[in-house]
């Protein structure tokens, strides 16, 4: 097969035919069966684990202080609204813990918006005691509605999605946000036109099993993508290389057992607890964030404990970038053979770990992983610049024949051997 057109004909479906593909909407459907109809035109033996999520829309969303508009974007899971009231605007963490905010519409910015805030949430796998804190804050005081001003001029990302929280909130640019300041005082009208119900979504989940042997690989992406974006580099370049991946090992029958595993809400956590379809099938469940441990949780015994390595492909492929791959909760010897398989590839640099991504779930559990992305081009991801005009086949093909030799490289390695402690 012509790895490029493969690569190729999985990005245009993704990226240019289905587009967005935010947890429980068409969008999301839409991809799963794409990556079934893959999985089971290369023979795989597929399985898919449901969960609830929300499924949320937005139609429009409008801001005016006093009869002047301002562009405003409804945060992921806002709640719909009409509101008209005063505003107060605050700058640091001590102004927000003093303001007093009932009946008033409360805009952020300062130190609070430099960043995207991680939504509150107590189970949450990492969140930083500011944003805990911010959670926490916004729940007690109850302002009539959140204004969030982005910091980054020309960056448009949204600066809180919460779906637990019940508060109406929009995002406004860098410039945008300039225009409000200028008017203290002025009465704010918003309106937003959304609603949310219960939706669905799905791992998706093909293997092609070796008689006799329990050993496996296991490779993986995510494939939902954030709202108001086609995610090209996050995350449909690594599906379009995992797709890849399995029906060019259909074609090749390797000596190893692989698992390919497509899974969903990557991008929002939505479960109330650590729990995960794919991890609880195997009485495991992905433990909070810990930055002292590489593993973070106790010792388990599960089928996992069959699994040799995960190679994670989570935004690879972008033109400007390098592509780049790490090991993480993995053997001196893993690490030796990586490093070896790497020579041939100087365009692709090895990294320190990163615990974002899907490979938190393995690795954290003390299973030996792989995670793929890239180094280089900033302020892409989560935003809706992230589509085609970025992405490089060349490059991603570069990640699916590293990750073809790596999977010829541990096909006759044992568990045992790649994994930083004893089984038993």
């Amino acid at each position: 097969m012509e790895i490029s057109a493969s690569i190729e004909r999985h990005m245009h479906r993704l990226c240019e035919e289905i587009g967005e593909r935010l947890i429980g909407t068409d969008g999301n459907r839409e991809a799963a069966n794409y990556i079934y109809s893959v999985f089971e035109s290369s023979h795989l033996q597929i399985k898919q684990l449901y969960f609830s999520c929300p499924n949320w829309h937005c139609d429009n969303t409008s801001l005016f202080a006093g009869d002047l508009p301002i562009t405003a974007k409804a945060n992921t899971f806002s709640p719909a609204c009409h509101i008209r009231a005063g505003y107060d605007v605050v700058y640091t963490m001590e102004q927000l813990r003093s303001a007093s905010l009932v009946d008033r519409v409360l805009v952020m910015c300062g130190e609070l918006t430099q960043q995207p805030i991680p939504p509150y949430n107590e189970n949450a796998v990492y969140l930083p005691e500011s944003a805990r804190e911010i959670g926490l804050l916004l729940r007690s005081k109850k302002p009539k509605a959140v204004v969030f001003i982005n910091q980054t001029p020309n960056y448009e990302l949204l600066m809180l999605e919460d779906q637990r929280l019940d508060i109406p909130s929009v995002t406004l640019s860098a410039d945008e946000g300039i225009k409000l300041l200028a008017h203290p005082g002025a009465t704010l009208t918003l309106d937003i036109n959304s609603y949310s119900e219960q939706g669905e979504t799905c791992h998706i989940v093909g293997r092609n099993l070796q008689p006799s042997d329990q050993r496996r690989l296991l490779l993986c992406a995510h494939y939902d993508s954030r709202y108001g974006t086609v995610g090209a580099f996050d995350n449909a370049s690594g599906v379009a290389v995992l797709l890849t991946l399995a029906e060019l090992f259909a074609e090749q029958n390797p000596t190893v057992s692989l698992e390919f595993v497509a899974f969903s809400s990557e991008e929002y956590q939505v479960a109330d607890s650590y729990d995960d379809p794919y991890l609880s099938q195997y009485g495991l469940s992905i433990p909070p964030f810990d930055y002292t441990k590489e593993i973070a949780a106790p010792y388990k015994p599960s089928d996992l404990d069959n699994v040799i390595a995960v190679l994670n492909f989570d935004g690879v492929g972008h033109t400007l970038g390098a592509n780049a791959i790490t090991t993480m909760s993995c053997s001196t010897a893993l690490k030796d053979t990586v490093v070896k398989v790497k020579e041939s590839f100087p365009a692709v640099t090895i990294v320190g770990g990163w615990p974002a991504s899907n490979h938190y779930a393995f690795y954290s559990n003390g299973i030996p992983s792989l995670p793929f992305n890239s180094v280089g081009m900033n302020n892409i991801i989560h935003n809706p610049i992230d589509d085609m005009r970025y992405m490089s086949t060349s490059k991603m093909v570069e990640v699916v024949t590293l990750a073809q030799q790596i999977v010829h490289a541990l096909a006759d390695k044992t568990p045992a051997w790649s994994r930083i402690f004893d089984l038993p």
